[in-house]
């Protein structure tokens, strides 16, 4: 009897809601813990969204064709601090507890309490959900959680309509592909209102009314908007055509690396290939696959046979293929393969039996919970219909199949631990399994190198030179990133001149014909006001007759010293045109 005691003592804490709660965003914080610390700046795409928060801070602007949802609330954080490492890991760390917090209120509706802390677990353990490369995918999840628990929670044409308004705000506002869900879920909703005898009157001011709401919001951020119709339409239209052209330049160079084409740079250098493939160097999805059907039947077989790749960075932190799903190379991991087939098993044999048990399963457990597994559902169309054919499975695009795949997994394990009675007593053990996870899992973040932020606050007492629309920066290292960072926002920054032409190719010092001309005629050429020699290359010139003239007679050719660092194996230079 005693051990029966205990259990019944442990199963209202296993059930709990404030107990799972509060343990989930424990274990998130030891996961995460020091990130302030050991991440570095965030490089790439969050530093040109970094300009947007800028100018959305200083000037309540906003760019109505890049995310100005994030952007809005990622210039939010720049109340509170002005240093950009702090801004951008603090706004990272709220998406990543926020969309942890939502995570656990859905799998809380679709799963019983235990399996819903058991996926949440399993959610905050994988790093793509925290470690991602941009902040800006990790924020996009947010909306398809708030949708699902909104139709899960608020159980009324309100909670129904604030649902579909929420993805209609995040087509607009956040990710453009979420468009493919909201007629799946009109018909859905549409269906389940007829079914249910709503009267007419609920459901005009149960779904306009929400939509009225995030119609006057989408105006908003449109009037508070740089570019307008028809700038904006312009604007939408290049941001298509420049990521096909350079989403199908990394497939093909991963499927003919021996092409000379694969030797350019796909972010700078896609369009020669696009236009011996397409006719055109920057075709919109729809006028490539016109053009040539074959070669984007082929980028899409491609990329669709990566996706185990991508499947199992989301889902386990690696994968067992030597493709990367994404834009850098992976390190194959055979270990994965047991959690694979584990999962795999596990989904197989849960959809089965549920199947073949579906009356049972409808009636005591679906019914009511079904426009939930439709959001997310619908979600993850989008991802198999659109992000991994025409974009790659990248697992940072894949958020809304992992959510399905997580929260379906553990309607499995449901559906097969209702037949071993075992398990469903040992429920109430939850609480110990719990302290257990939190106590053993290891912190993600360790020290370790962080050169952009390093660099960023190096510069930053000279902000003023890279705030500059008619500063041209030069650097091997972040030219953009840091003119980002260090700029005032919307066309008050900087410009990033990369020191290399490409990322396959020599320097522009010393590539090529540029290896006998003057330092100063190759920095006037490329328009470089501002000009940072690292070690590397400060080595380099030291070592060169013309290197030297130049570092020797700075003041002869309009130069002169604005920073350096005289140690020994790192000594670097930043010098200004006068």
């Amino acid at each position: 009897m005693k051990p029966l005691s205990a259990l019944q003592y442990l199963q209202p804490l296993a059930n709990s809601s404030w107990f799972a709660y509060l343990t989930i965003l424990l274990l998130e914080l030891k996961r995460v813990w020091r990130m302030w610390d050991y991440l570095d700046l965030t490089f790439g795409d969050t530093s040109s969204y970094y300009q947007d928060a800028y100018s959305w801070f200083s000037q309540g602007m906003n760019d109505i064709a890049w995310s100005p949802l994030y952007t809005a609330y990622f210039g939010t954080f720049l109340h509170v601090f002005s240093d950009a490492t702090a801004v951008t890991v603090a706004h990272r760390l709220v998406i990543v507890f926020t969309s942890t917090g939502l995570f656990l209120a859905v799998a809380r509706r679709l799963l019983p309490p235990g399996i819903a802390w058991l996926m949440s677990c399993w959610w905050v353990l994988c790093p793509n959900n925290f470690d991602a490369d941009y902040e800006v995918h990790m924020f996009a999840v947010l909306p398809v959680l708030a949708a699902a628990a909104l139709v899960l929670y608020w159980q009324s044409p309100w909670g129904r309509g604030a649902s579909l308004g929420m993805l209609v705000l995040s087509t607009v506002l956040v990710r453009n592909e979420t468009i493919v869900a909201i007629p799946v879920l009109l018909v859905v909703y549409g269906l389940w209102e007829v079914k249910h005898r709503t009267a007419l009157k609920q459901c005009l001011w149960g779904y306009v009314t929400p939509l009225v709401l995030v119609l006057a919001l989408v105006g908003f951020f449109y009037l508070r908007s740089y570019d307008k119709f028809p700038m904006v339409e312009n604007e939408l239209l290049a941001k298509d055509t420049v990521n096909i052209c350079q989403v199908y330049a990394i497939s093909y160079q991963q499927r003919h690396p021996q092409d000379p084409f694969s030797q350019l740079s796909p972010w700078t250098q896609c369009d020669g290939l696009m236009k011996r493939q397409f006719g055109q160097p920057y075709p919109s999805l729809f006028q490539a696959i016109a053009a040539n059907p074959g070669a984007m039947a082929e980028h899409f077989l491609w990329n669709s046979s990566l996706t185990l790749n991508g499947l199992q960075i989301a889902l386990f932190g690696a994968t067992s293929g030597k493709i990367g799903p994404g834009f850098s190379a992976v390190q194959p991991q055979t270990w994965v393969v047991v959690p694979t087939l584990g999962v795999g098993m596990v989904l197989i044999a849960g959809v089965m039996v549920g199947l073949r048990e579906g009356k049972f399963w409808w009636r005591e457990y679906l019914q009511g919970r079904i426009l939930g597994w439709a959001v997310l559902g619908s979600c993850a169309a989008i991802t198999l219909l659109i992000m991994i054919p025409v974009e790659r499975p990248r697992p940072e695009y894949l958020y809304n199949l992992t959510l399905f795949l997580t929260m379906l997994t553990g309607m499995s394990l449901h559906v097969l631990g209702s037949h071993v009675r075992p398990l469903q007593r040992g429920a109430a053990l939850m609480p110990v399994v719990i302290a257990l996870v939190i106590l053993f899992t290891p912190n993600y973040y360790a020290p370790g190198e962080r050169p952009l932020a390093d660099l960023y606050h190096t510069f930053l007492p000279y902000q003023s030179a890279f705030a500059n629309p008619q500063t041209y920066f030069l650097s091997r290292s972040f030219p953009s990133e840091l003119c980002s960072y260090l700029g005032h926002g919307h066309n008050q920054s900087c410009n990033g001149v990369d020191y290399y032409y490409d990322q396959n190719s020599d320097d522009v010092l010393y590539g090529g014909a540029n290896a006998k001309v003057p330092i100063p005629e190759l920095l006037e050429r490329l328009q470089v006001t501002l000009a940072y020699f690292d070690f590397p290359i400060w080595s380099q010139l030291s070592r060169d007759p013309r290197g030297q003239e130049f570092l020797d007679h700075l003041d002869k050719y309009g130069w002169s010293v604005v920073l350096s660092q005289e140690i020994p194996n790192n000594h670097w230079v930043l010098l200004g045109k006068s």
